[in-house]
């Protein structure tokens, strides 16, 4: 059987996430979990952001990507920001908080078409420095918004909350690897 599972680190758009993944890969193969001691074996991992109230450590997320970074993952906003940092990239504070649809070009994805896009963004940091072991393959006036690493997209912002260019940035995801 198929298994998508959805790593919860605290973020306020989870069930829009859920909700989401559901609609493409169907309910009975989507799992949510809210720590690393329960990480099952998977087909297809994404990796949540994260609010300001429910503070999920680096800690945690980096002892969650050491057991999946050979898996298919999305690794969204904090996800994103965990995995650059993971693999030895940096990051900066946003002049200001970033809350709302930015512009995102696309370009040399393995998952999404090259082009111009509206996703909706919410956070405080940037990437810095994007790893070396990273291919960058979108960016706005804020810089990288996403890259991949072997099988895995991370995205700094929330396809969840970006409407029909979202889902098809989730559904495009995972019909590459289910």
């Amino acid at each position: 059987m198929e298994k998508v599972v959805i790593i919860n680190a605290g973020s306020n758009f989870v069930g829009e996430l859920l909700a989401a993944v559901e609609e493409v890969a169907g309910k009975e193969k989507v799992y949510l979990i809210n720590n690393s001691k329960s990480v099952e074996n998977a087909d297809v991992y994404f990796f949540s952001g994260r609010s300001l109230k429910n503070q999920f450590t680096l800690k945690e997320a980096f002892e969650i990507i050491s057991k999946i970074i050979d898996k298919p993952a999305m690794y969204i906003c904090f996800g994103a920001e965990a995995l650059n940092l993971y693999l030895g990239g940096s990051l900066k504070p946003s002049s200001k908080g970033i809350f709302g649809f930015i512009n995102v070009r696309f370009s040399g994805s393995s998952y999404f078409p090259d082009g111009n896009y509206e996703f909706f963004a919410a956070r405080h940091y940037n990437i810095g420095s994007l790893s070396k072991k990273a291919k960058g393959v979108a960016t706005s006036e804020f810089g990288v918004e996403a890259f991949e690493y072997k099988s895995s997209l991370a995205v700094m912002f929330h396809p969840e909350r970006s409407k029909q260019q979202g889902m098809a940035l989730i559904s495009s995801f995972l019909k590459k690897h289910l």
